[in-house]
């Protein structure tokens, strides 16, 4: 008779996520996911901490454990807490999670203790948090009376400017990504202007110089580092046209919200479309949709002057004057180029019903704000009638 081995199917059951997992994998995964609703922590968790610091953290984790942080703390120890006793995060009062569902929703499926927990800062009897008042919330809220979480110290020699200016910048470099936040871009601008105002009343001891938009560029890398580029810049200039308002650097945009808005200041200055005349204003970074809106314009408009103004977003670099003049003078010529090369645009006799007007100014160092860059394409300049900035493009160094 033939004998074969009885293989017996493991148990499963619900996890606590919902899904079904193998009895081996609940094992596994227990000592590190666990049930808030069940379990209470205890000494035992902190020690899962001081093991995972141990085995992985210190190394794996440079902007809680390691060369990230900031100079002026370090981190000490994991310590069982009671949460009535945890300073609010002062710091991030104007940023905090305004819809805390996600937050909430992830923990009510199980603590997971791989994930870095709370962070504070003890200054003698007082501990700030730093990261984590969401987290606390959810905790108090399912009947928890304890957590965890790092505590950081300042280092000995550290002065109480240089522990300000660590409690603003350790509170947005130990945050997530943007998405459980949308006010977090405005929360990175409070805290950029906070660290600005440390430096002023420090004497320049700590904190970021608002003069320099090369030192705000720099720091705001750091505590913003999830965003992209652009909008770092975008901040990093918000913040120094805050306190040099006389000489701003002007990120333009059709955003209603926006400090710079193109549609207002095209109306302002009468740059608005009638029959004879129609205006396109748009980035030039889109100098290829523009051409496209423009021939559309002009086929709708067959006996209408068509002028483009250009604006130049956000600009991205530390010298804006040179950013502004490349950007321009790069997206001319290719638009200039489009428009050679399309014969159908022109007349008969070889002159265009298209053209650039002129391009919105954007550094208040050299520009006004009381009028357009205006563009002449025989000379192939940008000038200013009033103001007296001129720019020839044909000087312009290459990239």
């Amino acid at each position: 008779m033939k004998v074969t081995n009885k293989v017996t199917p493991l148990k499963s059951r619900r996890g606590l996520d919902g899904t079904l997992q193998s009895k081996r994998d609940v094992k596994k995964r227990s000592k590190y996911v666990i049930d808030l609703k069940m379990i209470k922590f205890g000494e035992e968790h902190v020690k899962i901490y001081e093991d995972l610091y141990e085995t992985l953290w210190q190394e794996s984790e440079p902007t809680y454990f390691g060369e990230d942080v900031h100079p002026a703390i370090e981190f000490s120890h994991f310590e069982l807490k009671p949460i009535n006793d945890t300073s609010d995060q002062e710091h991030r009062i104007g940023g905090r999670v305004k819809d805390p569902k996600n937050v909430w929703r992830s923990l009510s499926k199980g603590f997971n203790f791989t994930k870095l927990p709370p962070a504070e800062l003890r200054q003698g009897s007082k501990d700030i948090m730093l990261t984590g008042a969401t987290r606390k919330e959810y905790l108090s809220s399912i009947g928890q009376t304890h957590y965890i979480c790092a505590i950081y110290v300042p280092v000995e020699e550290a002065n109480q400017y240089e522990v300000l200016d660590a409690i603003s910048y350790m509170g947005q470099t130990l945050q997530e990504t943007p998405a459980s936040n949308p006010n977090s871009m405005e929360d990175v601008k409070d805290a950029l202007r906070t660290q600005c105002q440390i430096f002023l009343d420090s004497k320049g001891q700590a904190g970021v110089n608002p003069l320099l938009i090369h030192d705000l560029l720099d720091r705001v890398a750091e505590i913003g580092s999830r965003f992209t580029e652009g909008k770092r810049h975008d901040m990093a200039y918000a913040v120094f046209n805050h306190y040099n308002p006389t000489t701003p650097v002007a990120s333009w945009s059709s955003d209603k919200n926006a400090v710079y808005k193109t549609g207002s200041y095209m109306n302002r200055f009468k740059l608005v479309s009638s029959n004879k005349v129609r205006y396109i204003c748009a980035a030039a970074s889109t100098v290829s949709k523009v051409f496209t809106s423009a021939l559309r314009e002009a086929n709708k408009y067959p006996n209408a002057e068509i002028r483009i103004v250009f604006h130049t977003s956000t600009l991205t670099g530390t010298d804006a004057l040179r950013c502004y003049e490349s950007v321009v003078s790069k997206n001319l010529d290719k638009f200039n180029l489009f428009i050679s090369d399309a014969t159908s645009a022109f007349n008969g006799d070889g002159s265009s019903r298209i053209s650039v007007y002129g391009i919105l100014p954007a550094v208040g160092e050299v520009h006004s704000f009381n009028e357009p860059v205006l563009y002449d394409a025989a000379t192939q300049s940008l000038y200013q009638r009033k103001h007296g900035y001129f720019f020839d493009m044909n000087t312009s160094e290459e990239d």
